[in-house]
């Protein structure tokens, strides 16, 4: 039950918008295939997970430095932009705390309507900034062991699953994306480098260079063209492989929901695998995302995220339609489970401006109820609220 002041403001007239049946269905299918996808990978009986098509790529796309976010009390509004989206950290809408831990994640966003100001690219083939936008599933990872020389380490790592908005064609419905990942060691408070760099199966095949700390992954070397409307589904899951090795891996599937068409997936398009741990402790290396509580960084969390491109852009948008949610997976359920609560101010250092996020409420006569559940982002100013 949400509390009294969001009742009396839902109960007040405020327009609530209800989601298309459909739109229901074609959710549970596509989760269906993400999880068919992972309980194929991470059998016991399988060394790596499923393999992936060819394709080329001419750079590694990096994220924003790891970013401590603002939680539940951030001011979000015209003038301080936030990453805007459905964010679990732990925390109820009242302010009690709880946690869980999980064995992947998984987000889905449905783009209805979106303008972006027309993009141009630099001179080497980039977007020019603040106008290009970015969808992002992120979360928190722990217990995930890996050696370096004699050294047995367990730590936190950051996993990002991100489909990258590059620009929009003219005035039209068609927009050029890619897709991309990076894992970050949160290991210590100033977001220390991967000690051992996991081993990916990137088509890119471009490795980080020593100065960063992260591993990153690009799928697609050209972009692709996507129309709407349309949906994007994101998931990271982590496990031990029959060898030993810790596994992260980032799946997506991205399609039109008006003709049907596919643009991508679902397929797993990159898994990272470290090193086995065969100097760890029997039961010692065992990774699940995490959500409640705190790392060496920061808060845990799950969340599916809109904001800028990359580097702590922030990106102002001027007309947006969509519907976000963001759930979590466990080994033997066939589909993902919403997050239990959810607020709209997310956790990476990308930001979007004019992105104003609408809870999820299921009204019954005059009673209504935050419900876990997508939830709307429109045109209008960021708010940090909880969802549900």
């Amino acid at each position: 039950m949400q509390s009294n002041a969001s009742s009396s403001r839902n109960n007040s007239g405020k327009k609530v918008i209800p989601f298309n049946k459909a739109r229901k269905l074609v959710a549970i299918s596509a989760s269906v295939a993400i999880v068919a996808l992972f309980l194929l990978s991470a059998s016991p009986f399988l060394a790596t997970p499923l393999s992936f098509a060819a394709s080329t790529s001419s750079s590694v796309v990096r994220a924003a430095p790891p970013y401590i976010p603002g939680q539940p009390g951030a001011t979000c509004n015209a003038t301080i932009p936030c990453p805007m989206g459905v964010v679990d950290y732990g925390i109820t809408p009242s302010g009690s705390t709880y946690s869980y831990t999980a064995n992947g994640t998984y987000s889905q966003t449905y783009f209805n309507s979106l303008t972006l100001h027309g993009c141009t690219t630099t001179s080497n083939g980039k977007p020019v900034k603040g106008c290009s936008m970015s969808d992002q599933l992120n979360a928190i990872v722990e217990d995930l062991a890996t050696c370096e020389g004699s050294l047995c380490l367990e730590g936190y790592y950051w996993t990002q699953d991100v489909f990258a908005i590059q620009s929009q064609v003219g005035t039209s419905n068609t927009f050029n994306v890619y897709i991309y990942d990076n894992i970050w060691n949160f290991t210590s408070a100033k977001s220390a480098r991967i000690y051992v760099k996991p081993t990916g199966t990137c088509i890119d095949g471009s490795p980080f260079p020593a100065s960063y700390p992260e591993y990153g992954c690009t799928i697609l070397g050209k972009t692709i063209q996507v129309q709407l409307p349309f949906v994007v589904d994101m998931s990271t899951l982590t496990y031990v492989n029959s060898n030993g090795s810790a596994v992260v891996s980032f799946s997506a599937y991205i399609y039109n929901t008006a003709t049907g068409q596919v643009y991508f997936g679902p397929e797993f398009y990159d898994t990272a695998t470290f090193p086995p741990c065969t100097l760890c402790f029997s039961g010692f290396n065992s990774p699940v995302y995490i959500v409640g509580g705190s790392d060496p960084h920061g808060p845990n969390y799950i969340a599916n995220d809109l904001g800028g491109i990359g580097g702590t852009e922030s990106v102002t948008v001027p007309a947006i339609s969509v519907s976000m949610s963001t759930d979590y997976i466990l080994t033997g359920f066939l589909f993902p489970i919403p997050v239990p609560h959810a607020w709209s101010e997310g956790g990476t250092g990308e930001t979007v401006s004019n992105v104003h996020m609408v809870p999820s409420y299921n009204c019954n006569l005059n009673l209504c109820e935050y419900t876990p559940g997508p939830a709307l982002g429109v045109t209008g100013t960021d708010n940090n609220i909880p969802l549900y």
